[in-house]
Formats: structure tokens, C-alpha cells, sequence
């Protein structure tokens, strides 16, 4: 799979997860895509499938992530040529959509700006309590991730991130991780300083506002702030030791505003597509701004990732809250959607989307080779060249720490410590708990200074020592 470059984080460090490294990778599944693209096969099957041999084949995938205990949910895909519903476990009417929020959200700016009340260039600094660094970011920036904001509300002002203008005073307040438009840096702190400004502007309180002027008008009855839904919230699972289904708390939804706040299902996706497709939401001249890349080094668009599937131009998203993942695929040229709601993690969102978009077009896909896990010793000169402290790629504040112990090599996050061990003839580390990998480069001397985090759900998540002189 592509590496994986980007972050999500809630609003709290989520445990409980069927990983060692909860919150860290947890955050990097909200945004699946990085600056590499799906490659689709270039030679088509032999023979073409029958609408009912595609079922047939999306059926047996998805039941066989049911058996593995990887998924339990929903499945809807929609297609001129091919319509499918599957689902598994209970009904999920209403589940947390976690960072496909961020689409909504942009679109809300957008009917401000195309009504003439905003300035998609012009900076944030007019709705601010106070002038401050990010107020040269422009509302392009806040929504393409590129305005230099952190990923998270500092801690400090963690308490009052229930309320927009305390979040917009804390945005004044806050120190940049780079000069706005010069890096992409995936920050829901943006996104809920952006709900702060629909709501200065429109004059309505965020939720109400998308109420009344994105899910009416899409016909989207089943969707709203989940701390509104008319119906039960679905909560999320991970499996425990023996197995069994672990119920996950939901986050406090109010403090992910603009985030990751929403609260929907399938069919109201479905419905969200066809209208915004349609122009009825919003001008062509800016969904097609919404849907194109912000920067040549960044495949996001504003509030999605805009990619492909071989030559097929892709629209996407994922979202992740603890034991709940959800994807979003549009094929806008093709006109197919797919959409996955699962109430169990972690699932393997990047398998899942190049096998359903492979059958849904014909293409071949072959899946991966298993890896295989014969462990060998480790020296010790190999355990001190891989002991440090390691940050995630382009957030130093996400950190994990591998250390040699008396016995063996052992990886530390967030107080959740997890055996290591060294497969056979490879560069490759085993956590043991998880089976998940992580894979290292070994210099000609001194320690290893990259890493790179293979997660259950198939992204790959770059980590860089601490004190290497790059950073």
C-alpha cells in the first residue's frame, strides 16, 4: 500500500483499541490518501463479470472481513451499471461519520463564499478575537490543511473546545508549525475554527446551519450533529483478548466541531452526492475548486483527497473514532459511489477500497502475499541501534519509543508496552500482541533514524528519530 502521510486526531487519546499504537495511527486513518495513487491493472480480465457474478464476488470479500472479525456494518454502492446494499450485524441508521464531516464543513464556506460573504483567498484574521499568527491564512488554506495550525487545540485550551469563539481565541492564541500556504499539515483545529466562522457569519449556530442549509435541502433526514440525532448513535467495537466485541465510548462530538461532529447514514451519503453532483448545494465553479488539488505536493482538494484509480479520477475519505471506521469513495466521472460504515475496528480500509473499486470496473487485483512471521534473534548491537524516540512524519508531537529491556525489544506508546521481535532475514519488527510490522533501514553505522508503521488497517505511517539532524 501507498504510505500514509496524513493525521487525524480526536479529541482525546483513544485506549481500548485491538493496537498498541492507539492514538497516533489512530488519527492517521481519518485521511487515507497520500501523494502516490491506486494503481488499477492495466490489462482487464478476460472475460467480463455479470452484474451477478460482481455481487457474488463483493459478497464473498466482505463476508470473509466479517469472518476475520475485520468489519460489521454496512456496505452501499451506487452505479449506472451496478447497485449493491450489504450489510452485516445490527442496523447502523445512525453512525458517527467522523472526518467525512470535513466535506460538509466545506461546503459551508463555500455557499458563503460563492453568496459573496467570504473571500476564499482572504485571511482568517477579520474573525478573530484578536490578531495572531494564523490570522494571514486564508480560508483556502484553513480548508486544504495548509494553513500552519497544529493538528490538535492545544491542551490548555482543551476545556473549552466546546465553544467556537473559545476555539477561535484559542486559534489567535496558537504557535504555527509552519508559515501558512507553505506545508500541508492535516489539522482538525482548522476545520472547527472554520465551523466557528459559518456560524459568525450565517448568523446561525453551526449545527443549525447545516441543518437548514446542507441536510434539508439533500434530503438528508437521517443526518445532523450527533449530539442532535433523532435516532440511537451507534457506538464502536474492537475485540477483545478472547474475541468478544468491546464497546467503545463515542468522543464528546460538540468538541470535534467542524471535525468530525456529524452523524449519518448510508443512504443520506448517497443523497449528499447526487445533490452536490447536481449543483443544487453549491455552484459548479466551486465544487470543482472543491474537488481539485490545493497543491502540486498534496493530492487534498477541500474537506476530501482528490485522486485516482488508474486513469479513473477519485474523490475520497476516511474517518476514524474509536472502534468506528467509515469511507467515502466517488467516482465522479463514472458516476459510482461506494460508501462503508462499520461499527467494529480496525478495518483494512485501503484493501477494502482497491478490491470494490477492482470489481466494481473490472480490473484484476491480486492481493498481497502474507508475510511470513519466523521470528530470529536479535543482537545486541541491533537492539541499541533501533532503541530511541521516534516522532510521526511531520508531527513531532506524536511520539513512540523503542527500548531494549533485560529479555527483549519492546515498543512504548502512551503507556502501552508491546513485545518486538526481528523476522527472519528481514528488516522488519513483529509487535507481537498485534502481529502488525514496522520496517527499518539499517545505516552502514550508527542508529536507524526512519521507521515505517504497517498498520492492520494497510496504511504505512513514517516515523524519524528524534534527534536525527534533519529535524
Amino acid at each position: 500500500m501507498p504510505p500514509l502521510d496524513e493525521g487525524m486526531a480526536a479529541s482525546a487519546r483513544y485506549h481500548g483499541t485491538s493496537r498498541s499504537l492507539g492514538f497516533a495511527l489512530l488519527a492517521l486513518i481519518a485521511c487515507a490518501r497520500s501523494t502516490a495513487e491506486t494503481t488499477a491493472p492495466s490489462e482487464p480480465p478476460a472475460a467480463e463479470f455479470s452484474v451477478d457474478e460482481k455481487r457474488e464476488r463483493v459478497e464473498n470479500y466482505l463476508n470473509g472481513l466479517v469472518e476475520q472479525s475485520r468489519l460489521r456494518g454496512r456496505v452501499l454502492i451506487r452505479g449506472p451499471d451496478f447497485e449493491m446494499d450489504w450489510s452485516s450485524g445490527p442496523s447502523l441508521d445512525v453512525i458517527p461519520l467522523g472526518s467525512l464531516t470535513k466535506q460538509f464543513t466545506a461546503v459551508a464556506i463555500l455557499q458563503l463564499v460563492a453568496e459573496g460573504a467570504l473571500q476564499l483567498d482572504g485571511p482568517i484574521a477579520p474573525y478573530l478575537p484578536h490578531a495572531g499568527p494564523v490570522g494571514d491564512a486564508t480560508f483556502r488554506q484553513l480548508l486544504s490543511h495548509r494553513s500552519g495550525l497544529p493538528p490538535e487545540i492545544p491542551d490548555e485550551f482543551a476545556p473549552t473546545r466546546r465553544d467556537l469563539y473559545k476555539v477561535a481565541e484559542a486559534a489567535a492564541d496558537a504557535s504555527l508549525r509552519s508559515e501558512p500556504g507553505t506545508e500541508h499539515l492535516y489539522s482538525n483545529f482548522g476545520y472547527s475554527l472554520l465551523a466557528h466562522v459559518v456560524e459568525e457569519v450565517s448568523g446561525q449556530p453551526w449545527c443549525e446551519r447545516l441543518a437548514s442549509a446542507l441536510f434539508q435541502p439533500a434530503g438528508m433526514s437521517n443526518t445532523s450533529c450527533c449530539d442532535r440525532a433523532r435516532k440511537s448513535v451507534s457506538v464502536g467495537h474492537t475485540l477483545g483478548p478472547a474475541g468478544d466485541l468491546m464497546p467503545q465510548p463515542n468522543p464528546d462530538f460538540p468538541a470535534l466541531a467542524g471535525a468530525g461532529d456529524v452523524c449519518g447514514s448510508a443512504e443520506d451519503l448517497i443523497n449528499w452526492t447526487h445533490v452536490l453532483s447536481a449543483d443544487s448545494l453549491l455552484p459548479a465553479e466551486f465544487r470543482t475548486q472543491m474537488r481539485t488539488r490545493q497543491a502540486a505536493d498534496h493530492p487534498y482538494g477541500m474537506g476530501v483527497f482528490v485522486s485516482s484509480f488508474g486513469d479513473r479520477k477519485l474523490i475520497q475519505h476516511t474517518g476514524a473514532l474509536p472502534g468506528l471506521r467509515t469511507l467515502y469513495l466517488h467516482y465522479p466521472e463514472d458516476g459510482v459511489t461506494i460508501i462503508l460504515l462499520s461499527d467494529l475496528a480496525p478495518v483494512p480500509l485501503a484493501e477494502v477500497e482497491e478490491v470494490l473499486s477492482s470489481i466494481v470496473f473490472q480490473s484484476s487485483y491480486v492481493a498481497p502475499s502474507p508475510i511470513s512471521l519466523t521470528t530470529e534473534p536479535m543482537s545486541p548491537e541491533l537492539d541499541s541501534r533501533l532503541s530511541g524516540n521516534y516522532h510521526l512524519a511531520g508531527d513531532p508531537s506524536q511520539t513512540i519509543l523503542i527500548e531494549a529491556t533485560e529479555s527483549s525489544l519492546v515498543i512504548l506508546d502512551d503507556g502501552v508496552r508491546s513485545e518486538l521481535q526481528k523476522l527472519e532475514g528481514e528488516q522488519v519488527l513483529l509487535i507481537v500482541e498485534t502481529k502488525e510490522t514496522i520496517s527499518y533501514t539499517l545505516p552502514a553505522e550508527g542508529p536507524v533514524r526512519e521507521l515505517v508503521y504497517h498498520t492492520v488497517e494497510g496504511w504505512n505511517a513514517p516515523f524519524v528519530r528524534l534527534d536525527s539532524p534533519s529535524q
